[in-house]
């Protein structure tokens, strides 16, 4: 008997089952070689299990992949619909939307309505809640509060040392070509060259009595 505790004991060492266990074990009719197989088969299962674990968690955490990318110039999609759009739009410059109220031709369906909408319906569902404005979309809105009502100037001049802020990048970019640049990018069509339009078409009318 002792012998055979013994190589319980070896048996259930060697496989990391507790002395409580190995005693249950034995004393409702289980064999010292049950008991090694017993914990055998529950470490395999452990480990399987750990590994499906781990498995599943370095799935879940991967990144989401995006599969479908453009011949043309690599970008890539989630969807082989959206490469496909693309493609035709961009690469294809495929429009075959066209506006029933004038020439205009668009290569999504969306951006057709869009411009019905907003140019020949003049539907102008978003109204400002604090001045008369509205507006045919609702970032056209956004845009208004944040530039008119909260005085925002998100673009920053380029040139080093002006802190100038602007409501709108033409500004900005206005700015720096006729302040730090002194470029003059008006030409009127006697060779005059203007930093504004506004100067051109004075200058025009004075020069040249244009009206």
């Amino acid at each position: 008997m002792n012998e055979h505790k013994r190589s319980a004991d070896a048996a259930a060492s060697r496989n990391g089952v507790s002395s409580k266990l190995r005693i249950d074990f034995l004393l409702n009719g289980g064999k010292a070689g049950d008991v090694e197989h017993c914990a055998a088969t529950h470490a395999s299962s452990s480990s399987a299990s750990s590994a499906s674990s781990s498995a599943s968690s370095a799935s879940s955490s991967a990144p989401t992949k995006r599969p479908f990318a453009c011949d043309t110039c690599g970008f890539a999609f989630t969807q082989r619909s959206d490469r496909a759009k693309h493609i035709r739009t961009v690469h294809l410059r495929q429009r075959p939307f066209s506006c029933s109220y004038c020439a205009q031709t668009f290569g999504e369906k969306g951006n057709l309505n869009k411009h019905i909408r907003a140019l020949h319906e003049k539907a102008r569902p978003f109204k400002c809640t604090e001045c008369q404005s509205a507006f045919s979309f609702h970032d056209g809105l956004q845009r208004h509060v944040e530039m008119v009502h909260r005085d925002r100037r998100p673009f920053a001049c380029s040139e080093p040392g002006c802190d100038k802020t602007f409501k709108q990048k033409a500004h900005a970019d206005k700015h720096v070509t006729s302040v730090h640049r002194k470029e003059k990018p008006c030409e009127c069509f006697c060779g005059a060259r203007f930093r504004e339009r506004y100067n051109m078409k004075q200058h025009q009318k004075a020069v040249h009595n244009l009206r």
